[in-house]
């Protein structure tokens, strides 16, 4: 009889035990939508380009000095994301005209979009990688 009440003690404790963590399902979390990745740059270019007039848009370079020097589209201008917190006062001159930041991939220029509207500026918008926008350019001429 004890040796019945041993083992029945012992399943009762052994159903009660936490599952092993490697026997566990993984926990899904997902990311909130501002932190969520980009999506194609063709696409955000696309976007970028067709919610714009060629005439009111302003394009804004957020890659490094060097990026931009090894190309960049035509009349951009360069506000390297690692100097926006500090520098994102001046594109409050094109406070009339339509903001497309753009990098290498749409990744930065994301980051900058964020940054940006937390301070005000709501004329912005992400027009993903330089290499999706200067092939539409090109086509567009």
């Amino acid at each position: 009889m004890k040796l019945w009440l041993a083992a029945a003690a012992a399943l009762a404790l052994a159903a009660r035990a936490p599952t092993p963590l490697a026997a566990q399902a993984p926990t899904v979390v997902s990311m909130p939508a501002q932190h969520a990745a980009p999506a194609r740059s063709d696409s955000l270019a696309r976007a970028a380009l067709s919610a714009t007039t060629a005439r009111r848009r302003v394009f804004v370079d957020v890659r490094t000095p060097a990026e931009f020097a090894g190309g960049h589209l035509p009349r951009a201008v360069n506000l390297p994301l690692a100097d926006l917190e500090q520098r994102w006062p001046e594109l409050k001159a094109y406070r009339r005209r339509q903001i497309v930041l753009y990098c290498r991939s749409g990744h930065r220029a994301q980051l900058a979009l964020e940054l940006v509207t937390t301070h005000g500026i709501t004329n912005a918008r992400n027009g993903g990688g330089y290499e999706s926008l200067s092939g539409l350019l090109a086509a567009a001429r």
